[in-house]
């Protein structure tokens, strides 16, 4: 629409309310409305749960003056009515009482045992039950066993210190109880040591024979030992024919390579007539293990490890006739 007016004026209408935009509008100003209405019924909650804080905050109040009013003004011990009643739990532990009077009025249940000291006065007369207390003849019997056992002091005859046991008259009896100065080992058991039976007389070795060790400073003995010397196993043995395989003084002869087993013994015989000499070693690092006369040497004890190699060599000239036997033991 255009609108003409006078003088001569054209004026738009281009972004003027229309009938719709205004009905736009109506709409969001009711919206907000209901929402400020939603705003109110919440602030009237939010007054109604205050006001019931601000009650229950009245209660703790009141509460809180009360236990306040029940504590006492000043801290430790004081009479009942400055004090705060308290409830003892049903499981409380036994709590220690001191009784600061011998009197006590009402009655009195005891769980768990008295002691009663009767001082330094052992006179029987102290200690007599009393005679207003209603009593069985269990401690009737009782009270006469004291009276029998217990005298006084001045009745009781001087005691006189032993200085020494000449005699015993009567057997001692049997029991657990400590004589002398045997605690350590109370029980004696001579038939034993270390409670194993030893071993008596000549027989074989066991868990009852005694170790003997021989004194550093032990005299002669004139009296000869008797040894028995165990058998030997032959280990190996060799011969060597000298007009076959001549023995210099020059070179060693290999006889055993390498020997089986430890060497403890051996068994020389000789024939060539000369004097030769046994090394033991590897080929050029033999070192002479004994001097062998002329005829053999018998038996000799040695100490060979195993796997030594065992060679001759001449000493006083060249060996090529007769032969060499020797039997290795171990």
């Amino acid at each position: 629409m255009v609108i003409y007016s006078f003088p001569a004026l054209q004026v738009s209408t281009a972004g003027l309310a229309t009938e719709a935009k205004q009905d736009s509008q109506i709409t969001l100003a009711t919206s907000a409305n209901t929402k400020l209405d939603t705003v109110n019924t919440n602030i009237g909650s939010t007054n109604t749960k205050l006001d019931t804080a601000n009650t229950k905050l009245d209660t703790v109040n009141t509460n809180l003056s009360n236990i306040d009013a029940g504590i006492p003004a000043a801290l430790g011990q004081t009479t009942m009515a400055a004090s705060m009643p308290i409830t003892i739990a049903s499981n409380q532990s036994a709590l220690p009482v001191t009784l600061t009077s011998t009197t006590i009025t009402g009655s009195v249940t005891v769980a768990g045992t008295i002691t009663a000291n009767a001082g330094t006065n052992l006179n029987t007369s102290a200690l007599a039950l009393d005679s207003t207390v209603a009593k069985d003849a269990s401690l009737t019997t009782l009270n006469t066993s004291v009276n029998t056992c217990l005298k006084p002091a001045s009745t009781l005859a001087a005691v006189t210190v032993v200085t020494a046991v000449t005699a015993i008259t009567n057997a001692l009896p049997t029991g657990a109880n400590v004589i002398g100065a045997l605690t350590a080992n109370q029980s004696v058991n001579a038939a034993q040591i270390n409670g194993v039976t030893p071993l008596m007389g000549n027989g074989t070795t066991g868990t009852g024979s005694l170790r003997v060790t021989l004194a550093s400073d032990t005299t002669s003995n004139t009296n000869a030992l008797l040894f028995r010397q165990s058998g030997k196993s032959v280990v190996t043995t060799i011969r060597n024919d000298y007009t076959s395989s001549s023995v210099t003084t020059g070179a060693w002869v290999q006889l055993v390579a390498s020997t089986g087993s430890a060497i403890t013994e051996f068994d020389i015989f000789d024939s060539s007539g000369q004097t030769l000499e046994i090394g033991i070693g590897a080929a050029a690092s033999e070192a002479r293990l004994i001097i062998l006369f002329p005829g053999g040497n018998g038996r000799v004890p040695v100490n060979i490890a195993a796997a030594t190699r065992i060679s001759v060599r001449a000493i006083s000239a060249t060996a090529n006739v007769g032969e060499l036997n020797i039997n290795f033991y171990s």
